[in-house]
């Protein structure tokens, strides 16, 4: 980041002895835009990509420490999930089916 700033002061502001207070205000404001560049990629880094690093080095420290698994466990375990069907019959009347789904 101090490139571009040297860029900025050096390369794109022009340098003369006769108008050195153009000059100087020129680096003023340049340095002034600079440090805010700064300052607001330092709180995009600490709002967006730190966060997200800080979750993922706990979630690693949790499973390297036995208290998470690395897999979530999946959704249907040993018991049987029991599903309801809406089945109509001759009649017209609706009938409740309960229908258990293999594990």
């Amino acid at each position: 980041m101090r490139s571009l700033l040297s860029w900025v002061i050096f390369g794109l502001i022009p340098q003369s002895a006769e108008r050195w207070f153009i000059t100087y205000i020129f680096n003023t404001i340049g340095f002034g835009l600079w440090i805010s560049l700064i300052t607001f990629l330092a709180t995009l880094w600490r709002d967006r990509l730190d966060t997200a690093v800080i979750w993922c080095t706990q979630y690693i420290e949790e499973v390297m420490l036995g208290k998470k698994p690395l897999l979530p466990a999946p959704s249907v375990s040993s018991y049987k999930a029991v599903h309801d069907l809406q089945v109509t019959s001759a009649n017209g009347h609706d009938v409740k089916e309960k229908m258990e789904l293999p594990v």
